[in-house]
């Protein structure tokens, strides 16, 4: 197959696991302005190279004479932010396209949209109130805190959250309320005008729910993820679930998250959706109401490559076959190893996620072992090095992801004990990582498996 990959710099794990199923990959890596610092980084050397990448223009991608004379079997736009363009290829030609269109982006990256959908199918979310600025929440924060509490009493600590996920302003948990009126004081003074969230913060587990949408339908079975996020250090950094996480798969009689997700089948059939959906969740043993323990905290439209490349190491179908009939919405079921778990790692460098890789650049250091855990059976995604003839590998970092090691067991420890079996082998300056990946898991099996999130045997059977 000729397929066409389509994201802003951050697919290469996509791109090597498509590569090594024997397929020509076109990339087009659109980096915007604002992540102009990644061409530095290009793809021009190494192992983009190794594995007969070919670099295109996306702007080739909605170019009729583009797109035909190139013969692209599968386009996948692999993040939010391309809906205009995969609109377009659909209406234009009939070559499948896999990505959010830009009806279905938008609940991914307004956060008002996505709870209107949310609330509009009835899936439970947390308390949220909406504000045109900092200076609007600032405001109204004071009058909550000094007047109104006594009609909220079970919310207690809020989250702030910008409406639309540019990144500029990270989402921001507070301790109290006098930290959260602090922040939003310091913010107001520069970004006047950002739309924010105050949403009620709830403790518990974060369960994500994620399957194919083949246009019409959910494609069985469902993932249910278990992510990890923020840095090693203190615990601290930003929210991102690169760090690594656990993974399994139910058929979905009688899973909790499960029956929140299905609520959205409507939903994306009418938009004509071919991609993946995911619901981000919060699960609770304190709430008790009629939709039981799950508060949703977020949709996700875009197709997250890392969990992607986790997941498919329990596919007994490629990649490549599974992505190209989601696109063109001939598929059901995707076959999947019975009974397992997978797991994967992420080994990233000092500070991840970077936000300016420059000042980084004369710090990379080589990579050591990597061919030696090739040769004893370690599973290793380079999902974020360049190769130089003159030094080996060195580091290079979209953001700061470096490795990627996954594991599989037929128990969740297994699959820990496998993805962290790898870890030996690899060296190089400041490599961090999280020790814990999955552990939290372990820890709350039981209860997982109580309240209907995992199945009675831990994975799917």
């Amino acid at each position: 197959m000729k397929i066409a990959i389509v994201d802003r710099g951050r697919a290469e794990d996509l791109c090597y696991v498509l590569s090594r199923e024997g397929h020509k990959i076109c990339y087009a890596a659109n980096t915007t302005r604002k992540l102009s610092w990644m061409l530095a980084f290009s793809y021009g050397k190494g192992f983009f190279e190794d594995w007969g990448v070919q670099h295109i223009d996306r702007e080739s991608l909605i170019s009729p004479k583009g797109y035909q004379e190139a013969g692209y079997d599968l386009i996948v736009y692999a993040t939010r932010g391309f809906g205009t363009d995969v609109d377009i290829v659909k209406e234009r030609s009939n070559i499948p396209v896999l990505g959010a269109s830009s009806e279905a982006e938008i609940i991914e990256m307004n956060r008002s949209q996505e709870g209107e959908v949310l609330s509009s199918v009835g899936i439970p979310m947390p308390i949220r109130f909406s504000f045109q600025s900092f200076n609007e929440a600032l405001d109204w924060l004071r009058m909550y805190v000094d007047k109104a509490q006594q009609d909220w009493p079970e919310i207690g600590r809020f989250v702030m959250k910008p409406i639309i996920r540019d990144g500029v302003v990270p989402v921001y948990i507070p301790e109290n309320h006098t930290d959260l009126e602090n922040y939003l004081d310091k913010y107001q003074e520069t970004t006047y005008d950002t739309k924010i969230i105050l949403e009620q913060f709830i403790e518990g587990t974060e369960v994500r729910c994620s399957a194919f949408f083949n246009g019409k339908r959910f494609v069985r079975p469902f993932e249910i993820q278990f992510p990890h996020k923020r840095l090693m250090v203190g615990d601290s950094g930003a929210l991102v679930p690169s760090m690594g996480m656990a993974i399994s798969y139910t058929m979905d009689e009688g899973n909790k998250m499960v029956e929140q997700l299905m609520k959205l089948e409507t939903t994306l059939s009418e938009m004509q959706y071919n991609g993946k959906c995911t619901i981000e969740a919060i699960v609770t043993d304190n709430i008790v109401s009629d939709s039981g323990n799950v508060r949703v905290i977020g949709i996700k439209t875009a197709i997250d490559t890392y969990a992607l490349t986790v997941a498919s190491e329990v596919w007994t179908d490629q990649m490549s076959y599974v992505l190209s009939r989601v696109a063109s919405g001939r598929i059901d079921t995707i076959n999947v190893q019975t009974g397992r778990w997978v797991v994967g790692v992420g080994i990233n460098v000092p500070g991840y996620p970077i936000k300016d890789a420059m000042q980084y650049y004369d710090m990379f250091k080589v990579i050591e072992g990597v061919e030696v855990a090739a040769r004893n059976g370690v599973d290793i995604k380079l999902v974020g090095v360049n190769k130089y003839e003159d030094v080996g590998m060195r580091t290079w970092p979209p953001e700061g992801r470096v490795f990627l090691l996954s594991g599989v067991g037929m128990t969740i420890k297994q699959a820990i004990d496998n993805a962290y079996s790898g870890l030996p082998f690899i060296q190089f300056n400041g490599a961090t990582y999280r020790t814990d990946i999955g552990q939290g898991v372990v820890l709350k099996e039981d209860w997982l498996k109580s309240v209907g999130i995992i199945d009675k045997e831990g994975a799917y059977v």
